[in-house]
């Protein structure tokens, strides 16, 4: 499976995230440089378990050429953002960063009439503006991996920014699907399908790859206990989708199938 050597991923500290960084060090061939990224790492925790993040460093045995650096983000804030991006740098160097994952996000429920003006822009923020900012900030790193390989092929393997996003920001599916007051989380992605959607417009001459994926109804703190698929079997159908993207995936929308979701914003 190839994904490229050198990975960044934000909201690790539980989720989906932590399981991507975990599963992503189990992968053959291995990958070089998994930078996994959370807001508090000394409070990370493995998804129904109580082992720190820490851990996947002492409890899964890398590879010798594999190495997972934990790293403290908020991607709210630009200085923290700055300071994520010179630790990459200096350990990648002139290799550049072959995929970004925007993972983090948050959902607070407050239904209507509840909804309050910093409910919503917290979720704008967090879930929209953040990977947007993060995508800028990574922009020169992708480009050095990008322009690595010849040709006009755009693959993760390259040069990639995948966006975690969810069907939950359909305007089609707003009158189908579960009534869940989250109407914040709702726009929020909505803004960021469109946002990224722009973005890949304008690095498609870089040959950097932008996508936005559903990962699914999912066991985590955002989807609940009830949700349809346990963490670890949405993050391996992400993986291996992410695997498999490449030009013909640019600036759409999938689910975690390999299914594309039809913009009807």
């Amino acid at each position: 499976m190839q994904l490229g050597s050198n990975i960044f991923i934000t909201g690790t500290n539980r989720g989906i995230g932590l399981e991507i960084a975990r599963q992503l060090t189990a992968l053959i061939p291995p990958l070089k440089n998994i930078f996994a990224s959370c807001r508090k790492p000394e409070e990370a925790k493995i998804y129904f378990t109580t082992q720190e993040l820490q851990d996947i460093k002492h409890s899964i045995p890398l590879p010798d050429t594999t190495k997972l650096h934990i790293i403290q983000l908020d991607v709210t804030k630009s200085i923290e953002i700055e300071e994520a991006v010179k630790i990459v740098k200096d350990i990648v160097k002139e290799e550049g960063l072959n995929l970004l994952i925007n993972n983090a996000g948050i959902c607070r429920m407050l239904p209507f009439p509840q909804i309050t003006p910093d409910n919503l822009r917290n979720h704008i923020e967090v879930n929209s503006i953040a990977p947007l900012i993060l995508t800028e900030a990574f922009y020169p790193l992708l480009k050095t991996a990008a322009s690595k390989i010849t040709g006009e092929g755009m693959s993760c393997s390259r040069a990639a920014v995948v966006n975690m996003s969810s069907t939950s920001g359909s305007l089609e599916n707003t009158n189908t699907e579960r009534k869940v007051p989250i109407l914040s989380y709702k726009a929020s992605k909505t803004a960021l399908n469109m946002l990224m959607r722009g973005v890949a417009m304008s690095v498609k001459r870089d040959h950097i790859l932008v996508v936005m994926l559903c990962p699914g109804w999912v066991q985590t703190n955002i989807g609940g206990p009830r949700a349809f698929l346990r963490v670890t079997e949405s993050v391996e159908s992400v993986i291996k989708l992410m695997a498999t993207l490449n030009s013909s995936h640019h600036g759409r929308f999938f689910n975690h199938t390999g299914l594309e979701e039809i913009f009807r914003h």
